[in-house]
């Protein structure tokens, strides 16, 4: 298989809000940035619409 890199990001995590079916994908380069990411996407969902993220579960 080959592996496409996007800017040097080998990894992606995707976040969905399900009250409001808000997505989104972000690269990564390392798994350290994943709490980050977390961040930044819970700070959108509390800016685009008007509510927080409660819960979360993980699928693996």
């Amino acid at each position: 298989m080959k592996v496409v890199f996007h800017n040097k990001h080998t990894l992606f995590i995707t976040f969905v809000d399900e009250y409001s079916d808000f997505g989104q994908v972000y690269f990564l380069k390392r798994y350290d940035e994943v709490p980050y990411t977390f961040h930044e996407f819970d700070r959108k969902v509390r800016m685009q619409h008007d509510t927080k993220v409660k819960k979360f579960k993980i699928k693996a």
